[in-house]
């Protein structure tokens, strides 16, 4: 009976407690990771258990969309009434009858593998998009991480950002050192902490120390002169006051570790280097002009397949479709690329002309899909080119008038 209640629990918590600890675990990643271990204990428990109930959900959507969309049923074997009888067994300190069959035990297995799959793969998917979308900024999806905070560019900064802007931090920090103090200057490239997430190190890359020479060391200011001359890379001069030149030493190494024990104070200063807007526009164009491309393709293979869709069955309606379609593919990439601005022409296509233009060049698909006969398709190609010329004519006249 003790194996049986010992077997009995250990189940329950691998499916009602387990999923919610591996969704926790990956949400809290990276430098979150310390906030897993955050709270009381009676509290993570509840998180976790409603977090198993989320990605059970998930699973059983998951399944169900499978079975729905694909009629794919990777677990035949399992069912509710099998599952419901396991627990049932389970909540009498029984040992389930289906953990018997083999068949049915290893379908049980592959579940709480995709079970875990999918706990983990949600729980990371929900903090790149919290992270993606910023929505950290709102309380309830916020980490305890402050110091993220504080190293980010974000308006509580005094940072107006917009869409797709990106920034970089760069940190002043002063460490305490005989005889004087030192100060440094690098970007920043992690801070480390501790389990209560305090401060242990911060780590700079491209890293400069200033160094201040009073002007009664000529000897000194010259050297470094000299070097600077040299083009040696070590010294570049920084400011130059009444009695003293402070210069910037470049520190060797990819690295500096700075311990919290020497640290003063830290500065933080947020430069933006790059806007991704561009980018998304470039890639979103790309992923356009590669799906235009095999769409063309695949409108010249056309023609020479059977296709039981009844409106293409002769080789004219074939063709037709496919050449009016490849203009529209065409029309739509262009507009793409001017709306993207990745295109650049002279003159932009106002929506007045884009929506007459696709109205003329869709016109054949009247006679593809047995809406008017070949005479009436041509009759209404030349309808909707005189309706687009006389709006032509009345907004030129009226835009004469304006100027």
């Amino acid at each position: 009976m003790n194996i049986n209640i010992a077997l009995n629990t250990i189940i329950i918590i691998m499916v009602f407690l387990f999923p919610g600890v591996l969704f926790r675990k990956f949400y809290f990643s990276g430098q979150f990771g310390n906030q897993f271990e955050q709270g009381n204990l009676l509290e993570r428990f509840l998180w976790s258990l409603f977090l198993s109930f989320v990605s059970l959900s998930g699973v059983s959507i998951l399944l169900f969309l499978l079975a729905w969309l694909f009629d794919l049923h990777p677990l035949d074997n399992i069912n509710f009434e099998k599952v419901s009888s396991i627990f049932q067994s389970l909540s009498e300190n029984k040992f389930p009858k289906s953990f018997s069959n083999k068949t049915d035990f290893t379908s049980f297995l592959i579940l709480l593998f995709i079970v875990y799959v999918v706990s983990a793969g949600l729980g990371s998917l929900t903090h790149n998009i919290v992270r993606a979308l910023s929505l950290d900024r709102i309380s309830i999806f916020k980490f305890k991480n402050n110091w993220h905070y504080l190293s980010q560019a974000y308006k509580e900064n005094g940072v107006s950002r917009k869409i797709g802007d990106v920034y970089a931090t760069f940190v002043d920090v002063l460490v305490k050192n005989t005889p004087k103090d030192e100060l440094y200057r690098g970007r920043l490239n992690n801070v480390i902490l501790d389990k209560d997430d305090k401060l242990e190190n911060i780590v700079l890359s491209n890293t400069y120390k200033f160094v201040s020479i009073e002007k009664t060391d000529n000897q000194k200011i010259e050297d470094i002169e000299t070097s600077i001359s040299n083009e040696e890379n070590i010294f570049t001069l920084h400011r130059d006051y009444t009695n003293r030149v402070v210069y910037k030493k470049s520190i060797d190494g990819n690295l500096l570790v700075l311990s919290k024990e020497n640290i003063i104070n830290i500065n933080f200063t947020y430069v933006k280097t790059s806007n991704n807007v561009k980018l998304w526009k470039r890639y979103s164009f790309d992923f356009l002009r590669i799906a235009n491309l095999l769409l063309l393709i695949g409108l010249l293979i056309l023609p020479f397949l059977q296709v039981k869709y009844s409106y293409l069955n002769s080789i004219g309606s074939k063709i037709v479709f496919s050449i009016t379609t490849s203009f529209i593919a065409t029309l739509i990439l262009k507009l793409a690329g001017e709306k993207l601005e990745i295109i650049n022409t002279k003159t932009k296509t106002s929506i007045v002309d884009a929506f007459f233009i696709f109205g003329i060049v869709s016109t054949p698909y009247l006679w593809v899909f047995d809406i008017l006969s070949g005479l009436g398709t041509i009759a209404a190609f030349f309808l909707l080119l005189l309706v687009y010329a006389v709006v032509q004519f009345f907004q030129e006249k009226y835009e004469g008038k304006t100027e």
